[in-house]
């Protein structure tokens, strides 16, 4: 898990109706610059049904981030939301996923 000070509450997803908006295979992200780096990882029951693979997915997807963020992450508020791939994907898939999404969206180079 991320440290807390890197991570948005979930009374704040609700406020972040600007921002950019990218798609990849297993997850959806959304960035609002400025601040420093905080993350959060949403998924919802149609994702995983049960509460233990959304927590899976959640866990990979910040573990996924806390990798990526060795190499330095811009500072930003960034959403990730799991779409129902993600459920059966290997860590190395969502590595890749979230690796590729941040590229895009500028928040790593």
């Amino acid at each position: 898990m991320l440290p807390k000070k890197n991570r948005i509450s979930s009374s704040l997803h609700k406020g972040l109706k600007i921002g950019r908006s990218y798609h990849g295979n297993f997850f959806s992200l959304k960035v609002f610059p400025g601040g420093f780096p905080r993350f959060s990882a949403v998924v919802s029951k149609k994702v995983g049904g049960t509460a233990v693979l959304r927590n899976k997915i959640r866990k990979r997807a910040y573990s996924a981030v806390r990798e990526i963020q060795k190499s330095g992450i811009r500072p930003a508020s960034i959403v990730f939301w799991a779409k129902k791939p993600a459920g059966a994907a290997k860590f190395s898939e969502i590595l890749s996923d979230i690796s590729s999404l941040l590229k895009k969206s500028g928040a790593v180079e």
